[in-house]
């Protein structure tokens, strides 16, 4: 689950830099690919 581990990640960054970072990677990859991972897992993940 993204951000998951944010409280750990903390001390080397910023959740707001963390996710543009990871947003940049995830859509240069494939732009739909943002809806998976930021919704569709989480929906998924939490049976909403």
């Amino acid at each position: 689950m993204f951000a998951s581990n944010f409280p750990m990640d903390r001390v080397s960054s910023s959740l707001v830099n963390i996710i543009d970072a990871f947003s940049d990677i995830v859509y240069a990859h494939h732009p739909d690919a943002l809806k998976t991972v930021f919704y569709d897992n989480a929906k998924r993940f939490y049976q909403l």
